[in-house]
């Protein structure tokens, strides 16, 4: 669609066949700086992981309450919220390449401040609600800005490879995090995977700083303050395409993925694996994000490509159910596994149709709207710990699940907009 009367806001990028195209690496091969944001990126997505589980494991072991548990994702979900779209303002304003230093050399504190207070048995569960609270607010600022970076630092024509990287080293921390902290916790202690998270955020901070970015003019224009903070809604909310694809970019993060957050009583409770089962469960389900992530890295977008969302989520939802009800560790695995890949397939296809129809100076706005379905994920994993409560984990896992695959039925027989893009 060459057409839009959107267009005022931000060009539509329409990448043009490369020749020289070197497959699903490309953009890996080519660009120095991009290599850089992609290590850390992956560094630390699997600190983060790391953390997600780890902090699930305690929060159980200190309570024994699926409730807490919820409670915990909920204070990192809730941070998302409260700073995602304030960042998004001003990834736009200020200099990028600071914002990601700033936040990664936090981000490093925090976590070295979590491995203290485990590793010398201070911690108490209400500590978990602040680390989790602190943790969020900086992968809020973190995630749109390596969002944003990413496409400055290579051709346009690329983006839709970039982005599917960026898509398949995060989905690749989903491996490496989970596994890591389920081993390390199953055979050393919970307090060592909180100093492995601290070493690996460090890690990525040192790599942050040697990123080189193209020269921008800060945005002065458009408006100021609360307003300019809000206007990447108001973008999204006058343009029927990206109104489209946040509508099904956001479904996925609250009523499917918070299933992930309760995988540990899933361990425990209902597979009998443990925590270094926890680990596995995880990455099996991170394996299938990578292949479906570098799946996408490959291929351009096409006319028509948003169409197939909806299936997309109806499959998701149908693996997320047979989750819910399976008792056998395999049969669980082989869903996972098609959960993850599926799963990556739609989000980093939706990733890169809006970051092909948006303009840099309002990515990071834009972004900053977007990263917000993902801080609703552990918030919508708060509702699922009181079901699970009050009737049980499977039955509020396979609930959420079946809101989801309700959701995209209506989409695939009503929705005229995804057909067209």
């Amino acid at each position: 669609m060459t057409d839009l009367k959107e267009a005022a806001v931000g060009p539509v990028a329409k990448p043009a066949p490369d020749p020289k195209n070197g497959g699903a690496f490309n953009a890996l091969k080519k660009y120095r700086d991009f290599r850089l944001l992609l290590l850390s990126t992956l560094f630390v997505g699997t600190a983060q992981f790391m953390q997600q589980v780890a902090m699930g494991w305690i929060a159980l072991d200190l309570t024994d309450s699926p409730l807490f548990v919820g409670v915990v994702a909920f204070s990192a979900g809730l941070a998302f919220i409260l700073v995602a779209v304030p960042a998004g303002s001003y990834i736009d304003q200020l200099d990028r390449r600071l914002i990601l230093r700033v936040a990664q050399g936090a981000s490093a504190l925090a976590a070295l401040i979590l491995a203290i207070d485990v590793l010398t048995g201070y911690v108490q569960p209400w500590h978990l609600p602040i680390g989790a609270f602190v943790t969020g607010s900086l992968s809020a600022i973190l995630f749109p800005t390596q969002q944003a970076i990413a496409p400055s630092l290579v051709d346009r024509s690329e983006i839709s490879n970039a982005v599917g990287l960026m898509s398949a080293v995060q989905s690749l921390s989903r491996v490496v995090g989970p596994t890591i902290a389920g081993t390390v916790i199953g055979f050393v202690s919970t307090g060592g995977s909180f100093l492995i998270q601290a070493v690996m955020v460090s890690t990525a901070f040192v790599m942050a700083t040697l990123i080189r970015l193209p020269e921008r003019a800060a945005v002065q224009t458009g408006p100021k303050g609360i307003a300019r903070v809000l206007n990447g809604f108001s973008i999204v909310w006058n343009r029927e395409d990206l109104r489209s694809l946040f509508a099904l970019g956001f479904i996925t993060p609250i009523l499917i993925l918070p299933f992930v957050q309760f995988l540990n009583i899933f361990a425990r409770d209902i597979l009998e694996i443990g925590a270094s089962g926890l680990g596995y469960l995880m990455a099996i389900s991170g394996v299938g994000s990578v292949a479906g992530a570098l799946f996408v890295a490959q291929r351009s977008m096409r006319q028509g490509t948003a169409r197939l969302q909806p299936y997309l989520l109806m499959v998701i939802a149908v693996s997320v159910i047979g989750i819910a009800i399976s008792t056998n560790v395999v049969f669980t695995f082989a869903l996972l596994f098609i959960e993850g890949l599926v799963a990556a397939v739609m989000l980093s296809t939706n990733m890169a149709l809006v970051q092909m129809r948006i303009g840099d100076d309002i990515r990071g706005r834009v972004l900053g709207a977007y990263s917000l379905g993902f801080g609703l994920l552990p918030v919508a994993a708060l509702p699922v710990g009181v079901i699970a409560d009050l009737v049980n984990t499977p039955f509020a896992v396979g609930l959420s699940a079946t809101l989801a695959l309700a959701c995209a039925i209506v989409i695939a027989l009503r929705s005229t907009v995804i057909r067209e893009l």
